[in-house]
């Protein structure tokens, strides 16, 4: 198996999360071409096991599940934005152990390169 970081599928982020983690000054621009090219305008690292607190030091009614870290990407100019259609693509994708753990398989004679799934942020791009 190779070495490297293996990611789940891209996850819903929740815009209270964004609010609790900018305070803390967590968010970058993104700098990587690729994703910039994709429309990221600011990331964040997630600690594994990561709880997000609200302004009170309560943690949120929901989290984002990542056991072992990840990634968040916004796809919008500010970072606080509340506008529903700049919101929408932004997601997270946790680190997982097993790049297969994300996999459903139902043929177990299905060829390697049938189980991963493209994904594209772009509408209509292969």
């Amino acid at each position: 198996q190779k070495a490297g970081f293996h990611f789940s599928e891209p996850r819903w982020w929740e815009p209270e999360w964004t609010s609790a983690l900018f305070e803390q000054g967590r968010f970058q621009k993104v700098t990587l071409n690729a994703m910039r090219e994709l429309g990221a305008k600011f990331f964040l690292w997630l600690r594994p096991d990561e709880i997000i607190e609200g302004a009170d030091g309560e943690p949120l009614p929901s989290q984002p599940e990542v056991p072992h870290g990840g990634f968040v990407y916004l796809f919008h100019d500010s970072v606080l934005s509340v506008d529903k259609a700049e919101l929408a693509l932004d997601r997270y994708f946790a680190v997982v152990a097993d790049p297969q753990s994300e996999v459903v398989q139902d043929d177990s004679s299905a060829q390697p390169a049938k189980l991963i799934r493209a994904f594209t942020l772009v509408k209509g791009a292969p």
